[in-house]
């Protein structure tokens, strides 16, 4: 992953674009990645017609989200382990296997 990061942010970096990436920048550019990635979903079950298109976009908004978290210094693996400790308190197996209620809504 630390080497995925590294190649990123070189590439940003190669091309002097830290400049422009503020964080309503990074945002507005997440969200359209987002959009991008829906479109291929809107009007069109069939996930394997395009897959190449999809993956392309995913990819995109891993990219923004690195970039995000170099921002604010924010170490990706580390906040994801994270949540996922939370989401486990919040999600025990036993009571949630089979159901998709919020935590907070039962």
């Amino acid at each position: 992953m630390k080497e995925i990061i590294q190649q990123i942010l070189k590439f940003r970096d190669d091309r002097n674009w830290k400049q422009f990436h503020t964080d309503m920048n990074l945002l507005i550019g997440l969200n359209i990645e987002v959009g991008e990635l829906q479109e291929h979903f809107l009007w069109n079950n069939d996930f394997n017609k395009d897959k190449k298109g999809v993956k392309n976009e995913i990819a995109d908004i891993f990219i923004f989200l690195i970039y995000l978290c170099d921002k604010y210094d924010i170490d990706l693996e580390e906040a994801v382990i994270n949540k996922l400790k939370i989401h486990s308190q919040h999600y025990p197996v036993e009571e949630y296997k089979n159901k998709s209620i919020k935590y907070n809504q039962k």
